[in-house]
């Protein structure tokens, strides 16, 4: 898929969120449904072999691991399922990669999902389903060790994202209780149409980067020179952002269980070939997790 390559660049510049979109770009590409996680799964997998991928976005998908890991808003629900295909599709790619058989599963055919699916079920000569099992499991658990290493890392990368969000969440409370103070006193178009610019702006952000602070910088100041009303000030003091950004969340310190989001089975199925493909109804429909 063309955009691949897009949502690809934004995993490499830490923009989760952004990069995690790309399921659902694929699954609206080929036109599959969202619960069919076995063949959402191949064509992620598909994807990456045919783009590839290198040592530095592995180490991103570790940031990636320990957001889920966490089990913390925004990685969870539809995040954080797609942040679990994404990271099952990866860990297949290193297999895939470390037992040189991204050629074997690279083509320049363009095909549709039932195509891409029957094109990843086939099974090598010498590599069986069960080899590729323990090497996923392998991965898996230096996935889970080297994880460990990075959390200072992700929690700056976390402080950021929950800054986007927050930022979003409190636009969205200034422009409506603006909207609500027509006709009063304390209605001001200027206002109204710089939140409104300001909202337009952030809404399709998702972290915090140099751009970012500059804007916002930049409207809160314009808004401070128009005499803005108590309500605003408290507003516009929670939107500058502070020099240096805590590296810990308010959310990181929230306890969490183990994600234990790593089934080899469900990897391990994309080998079957499709002769022998026989999942039931619930298999087909229902995420793995």
């Amino acid at each position: 898929m063309p955009m691949t390559e897009r949502y690809l660049n934004a995993l490499r510049q830490n923009d989760y969120l952004q990069a995690l979109q790309w399921i659902d770009s694929l699954v609206q590409h080929y036109s599959v449904s969202e619960g069919d996680a076995d063949t959402i799964l191949q064509l992620v997998i598909f994807e990456l072999v045919q783009h590839g991928l290198s040592s530095t976005d592995i180490a991103h998908v570790e940031l990636l691991y320990v957001f889920l890991d966490e089990q913390l808003p925004p990685f969870t629900g539809k995040v954080g399922y797609n942040a679990t295909v994404f990271c099952n599709a990866v860990m297949q790619y290193m297999v895939f990669e470390e037992n040189e058989l991204l050629h074997f599963y690279k083509t320049d055919k363009l095909l549709d999902a039932k195509g891409v699916k029957e094109w990843m079920q086939r099974e090598h000569v010498e590599f069986d389903s069960a080899k590729n099992a323990n090497l996923l499991m392998e991965k898996y658990i230096a996935l889970n060790n080297s994880a460990s290493k990075v959390k200072k890392e992700a929690q700056l990368i976390r402080s950021k994202i929950n800054y986007i969000l927050d930022s979003q969440s409190l636009i969205k409370e200034y422009l409506t209780k603006l909207i609500t103070l027509q006709n009063s006193e304390e209605f001001t178009s200027v206002r109204l149409g710089l939140i409104n610019s300001l909202y337009s702006f952030l809404m399709d952000k998702t972290i915090l980067t140099d751009d970012v602070v500059e804007t916002l910088v930049t409207f809160v100041e314009r808004i401070q020179k128009m005499e803005p009303y108590p309500w605003e000030k408290d507003i516009l003091r929670k939107l500058v952002p502070k020099k240096e950004i805590s590296l810990i969340s308010s959310l990181f310190d929230q306890s969490a269980g183990k994600f234990q989001f790593f089934v080899v089975k469900v990897i391990s199925a994309m080998l079957s070939t499709t002769g022998d493909e026989k999942t039931s109804p619930q298999s087909s429909n229902t995420p793995k997790q």
